[in-house]
């Protein structure tokens, strides 16, 4: 029986974005596809030292519609026969991205300026819309928001493996400085949910400070993950003594409690603050 789970990392900065391959007898299924050059660079070299070619792929998912995730699906698409799969949130998302991605980007402007996303990502539509609970060859989805409303896992039910994407932030990456989820609410429903579930390894999208994106200690890492929101809490509950303004709220956090002091992606950061302030009301 085929049963192999390739996991590839796509340069980004000083980091990298994560693509994953699940081979079995009957499915094929990449997990992310990264940004268009990966395809080429990564994938394909992969492929080939297992003699097998993009036409073997049977399907594409992504875990959301970030463009470190799914900007390669133009490519892949154009090129092999694979279905791309989509949950049913991130359908409309794959349609058209520019308004999500760009709202996460503008959502603070004039405050903080407004760098938007570069034009120049295809977005093929979705062949097959999921929800949660359906499955993709072995693969369950499994609705894990917070990240993005409509960021999934992908669970494994042969070997245990949960694909998180971005849905499990740990302490977080230097991009963000801390943890980045839009919604803490959402956020904490994530970690209830993957708590359920029999997950024997996370595999992440990122090295989610302090892993290296392999997590094998899955309850103490499901427990940092919550502890980081509740510090945060902490942190930003003792903030408003002194902090009036985002800035200061968000130099605050990350001088207290972020990984990085001045994050690449600083509007990431304003994210987190403002799920909390808006918590604390």
């Amino acid at each position: 029986m085929k049963n192999e789970i390739i996991p590839m990392h796509y340069p980004l900065g000083s980091s990298w974005t994560g693509m994953f391959l699940v081979l079995r007898d009957s499915t094929n299924i990449l997990i992310d596809t990264a940004f268009a050059p990966a395809i080429d660079s990564l994938l394909v070299p992969v492929l080939a030292q297992r003699g097998m070619t993009l036409d073997d792929l049977d399907f594409v998912i992504n875990t959301h519609i970030h463009a470190d995730h799914f900007s390669g699906n133009a490519t892949l698409k154009s090129r092999s026969r694979a279905k791309l799969a989509a949950f049913e949130l991130s359908a409309p998302k794959l349609r058209d991205p520019y308004p999500s991605m760009n709202a996460i980007r503008s959502r603070f402007a004039p405050e903080l300026p407004f760098v938007p996303i570069p034009p120049g990502i295809q977005s093929p539509a979705p062949d097959l819309v999921l929800k949660d609970g359906d499955h993709l060859g072995d693969l369950r989805i499994v609705h894990t928001p917070g990240h993005d409303n409509d960021s999934i896992s992908l669970f494994d039910e042969l070997t245990g493996t949960l694909f998180s994407g971005d849905s499990l932030q740990g302490r977080g990456t230097p991009s963000a400085g801390v943890a980045f989820y839009q919604s803490r609410e959402e956020y904490l429903y994530t970690l209830d949910t993957v708590e359920k579930l029999p997950v024997k390894t996370i595999l992440a999208a990122h090295p989610f400070d302090p892993t290296d994106g392999v997590i094998q200690d899955v309850p103490a890492f499901l427990k940092l993950c919550r502890d980081t929101v509740y510090e945060y809490d902490r942190v930003l509950q003792e903030a408003r003594k002194t902090c009036q303004t985002m800035p200061e709220f968000v130099d605050y956090l990350l001088e207290k409690s972020g990984i990085e002091r001045h994050p690449s992606i600083p509007v990431l950061t304003w994210h987190t603050v403002a799920t909390h302030l808006k918590k604390r009301k």
